[in-house]
């Protein structure tokens, strides 16, 4: 309860990317008059204005961890509306910027497998569920002139959103990668991963959500922007941002090989950053929660147009804090050797309510990794004006370009 008795409505996302907002009881997307079925909800109860704020991953884990390593994923299917803007500005990109880019949006589809087995006693389906075929929107920016083989680019960047349910729009500011010559522009993949934004939306049962399918659509993902540069996956940089960063984690365990991989604002362990939140939410007044928490810990610009974008376009059925469950990097990291040598950029705010502590397990599963802690950054410092803002550009840029190759 708020401090004038409203019920908190949890408005779920990546780690305190969306609001809350009273008068009405939320929990997992689920309203109060059609309570979430008991798989969904979580064992352990968290107080209510971390559970609002925090949402983001809690149960799909619980289901499948111990069986995420998904088998060879069919070839990508034939494109399916696909829809071209050659020099069209993406939300809030300037028009100059945009002529020196080609903007290209499209779809591809992806098949849903009906999941077989069961994981502590928990269904991965319920017995309805069968193979349909739905669409993830694809956003590719390449810097006019680019090739693969002409000096003066970068190598291409495979680009995954948090959540999960919050779609690509609040990173749209990296499409400077793409269009600021002072940083090696290199061409950057988008996309909306299922459940949100302009991609399919199906219920949770129509659609398997589990870290497992999000993988398959990491893995199509990487065969479209291998496809649009001609380029191997060995060759191409992934990011991720808060769940993306263990997603991305997550689709390199299976060994895919990728030039470099950015955790940017992810926690190692979810039980820890829950910790750490609580603590945080305990020392702001309740009169002033939540925005005190969101402007000083999430984003300071709580208006900015692509986080607004973002929000007005973020899924329902699958997302918040309650999917992932206990995650944890190193209880899903023993024994993949592969990961000795992967070159690592760990992002972190010294603002982020994904704290210090909840950065270094990355470290134990990570060798080769440099850790960033900028001062003063928020949990998206890249949509912030100032320092913060090139801070953040800036360190990601100079990593890239020095494992470019």
């Amino acid at each position: 309860m708020s401090s004038h008795g409203h019920q908190l409505r949890r408005s779920s996302s990546a780690l305190g990317l969306d609001s809350i907002t009273p008068n009405s009881a939320h929990v997992g997307g689920h309203s109060s008059t059609a309570p979430a079925p008991a798989f969904w909800r979580s064992k352990r109860t968290l107080p209510p204005p971390f559970r609002t704020i925090v949402s983001w991953t809690r149960v799909a884990l619980h289901w499948c961890r111990r069986h995420a390593r998904p088998g060879a994923s069919a070839p990508p299917r034939q494109l399916h509306q696909r829809r071209v803007q050659c020099c069209a500005a993406p939300l809030g990109l300037p028009v100059s910027s945009a002529k020196q880019v080609l903007d290209e949006s499209f779809y591809h589809k992806i098949e849903s497998q009906a999941a077989h087995g069961f994981d502590d006693g928990v269904p991965w389906s319920v017995s309805q569920m069968h193979a349909q075929e739905y669409d993830i929107y694809f956003r590719f920016i390449c810097p006019s002139g680019w090739n693969k083989t002409t000096d003066g680019f970068g190598a291409p960047l495979l680009v995954l959103h948090g959540g999960p349910g919050v779609p690509h729009d609040y990173l749209l500011p990296l499409h400077a990668l793409a269009t600021d010559s002072r940083r090696r522009p290199r061409p950057v993949l988008f996309f909306d991963q299922v459940g949100c934004g302009l991609s399919s939306k199906p219920d949770l049962v129509a659609y398997p959500y589990s870290i497992r399918q999000s993988i398959r659509e990491v893995e199509l993902a990487m065969r479209v922007l291998e496809d649009k540069t001609g380029m191997r996956a060995r060759d191409i940089h992934i990011y991720g941002q808060s769940w993306g960063g263990i997603l991305a984690f997550e689709y390199i365990l299976l060994g895919s090989p990728v030039r470099s991989l950015t955790i940017s604002n992810s926690p190692a362990d979810v039980h820890l950053v829950e910790a750490e939140a609580d603590r945080i939410i305990a020392s702001i007044d309740p009169e002033k929660m939540p925005m005190a928490f969101l402007e000083r810990h999430q984003c300071r610009d709580q208006g900015n147009v692509y986080l607004r974008s973002a929000m007005d376009k973020s899924g329902q059925g699958w997302r918040g804090s309650g999917v992932l469950g206990d995650w944890r990097a190193d209880s899903v990291a023993p024994g993949h050797e592969h990961l000795q040598h992967l070159s690592t950029l760990i992002l972190g705010g010294s603002e982020d309510f994904v704290t210090m502590p909840c950065l270094e397990g990355w470290m134990k599963v990570l060798p080769s990794v440099q850790l960033e802690i900028l001062d003063e950054a928020t949990h998206m410092p890249w949509l912030e004006e100032g320092h913060t803002h090139e801070a953040y550009m800036q360190t990601l840029s100079t990593f890239l370009c020095k494992h470019d190759g």
